[in-house]
Parts: structure tokens; sequence; C-alpha cells
């Protein structure tokens, strides 16, 4: 995150804080992870985090599903400051596909990078593919189960490639 000098940090899918917590180690002076669930982290018996983790304010976690306009509109302005978005959500071919729409919705100035977390399981393949913006798949820089980056402001180009992504 230092080197993309992202400050403002969303993640979308909490879970056990493993991925908030790599993001955070991360993250450069003055930087912030701010993650969103509909399960709240102390909740699970395997959580990564202990209670000191929130204490600076460089992780902040809010219980809301923003893959519905009327869950986004809380944090609108939080969205339109964010420098990376992470989405590690649950891969159910739905929730997805829906933050996707919601997320197109809003206007983004700071043009985040958008990276999506296991692109090559089986209920995210489709929905990576039908992504109509620049993206690059990176699974071979990222991990097996697929790792794609997106510039979410970029122009989406008419020609479709060769493998059909």
């Amino acid at each position: 995150m230092a080197d993309l000098e992202a400050l403002n940090v969303i993640e979308i899918g909490t879970w056990t804080g493993m991925g908030t917590l790599s993001i955070a180690s991360a993250l450069p002076p003055g930087g912030r992870v701010v993650t969103f669930d509909i399960v709240p982290w102390n909740s699970l018996k395997r959580s990564w985090f202990r209670q000191a983790d929130f204490a600076d304010g460089r992780i902040v976690q809010h219980l809301a599903d923003v893959t519905t306009p009327e869950g986004m509109e809380p944090y609108r302005s939080l969205f339109a400051e964010a420098d990376f978005i992470f989405i590690d959500a649950p891969k159910d071919g739905v929730t997805e596909q829906n933050f996707i729409d919601t997320l197109g919705a809003l206007t983004l100035p700071k043009n985040p990078i958008v990276m999506f977390d296991d692109t090559r399981v089986l209920n995210m393949i489709h929905i990576w593919r039908q992504l109509k913006r620049p993206k690059l798949d990176i699974t071979s820089f990222g991990h097996w189960s697929g790792t794609g980056l997106v510039d979410w402001n970029g122009k989406a180009g008419t020609k479709k490639s060769p493998a059909g992504e």
C-alpha cells in the first residue's frame, strides 16, 4: 500500500480479518483500512483480530451491506475518498455482482484501484469475465485462486480479447 500511496483503503468482506491485517501492515503513515461485513469480527471463533487492532483507528469495521444502493448511501463519501478497494466477499455468485453494480453508480474521483480476490473460484469466473472495465489478471503474482486488478474509472474497450476476457 505504501508504494501505491494508498491512505484510504476499503475492504469488502472482513471475515476473520486476515486480509485486513495484511493490508494494514503495509499502510503508509496516516493510512487507514475501513472494512465492511455483515458479520462482526468478534462473533467469529477464529478471528485474527484483537480489540487492540482497532485502538488507533487505522482499522475500522462497519457492519453494513454495501452491495445495495441503500446500504451504500451512508458510506458514499468514504468510497469517494478511496485510493484502493479490495473485494474479498463470499464468492457466492451474487454478492460481488451486486457490489459491482452499486459501486458503478458512484462517482469515484480518486480513481481507486479495485482488486478482486479469488477471480478463478467457480462462482467468480463469470463475474470477472463479464466485468466491462480495463482489468488485469495478476494471478501469477497473486495466488492460485485468482487475483485481478481493475482500473475502475478507465474506459472499457469495445474489442474482446481472444480468450473472451
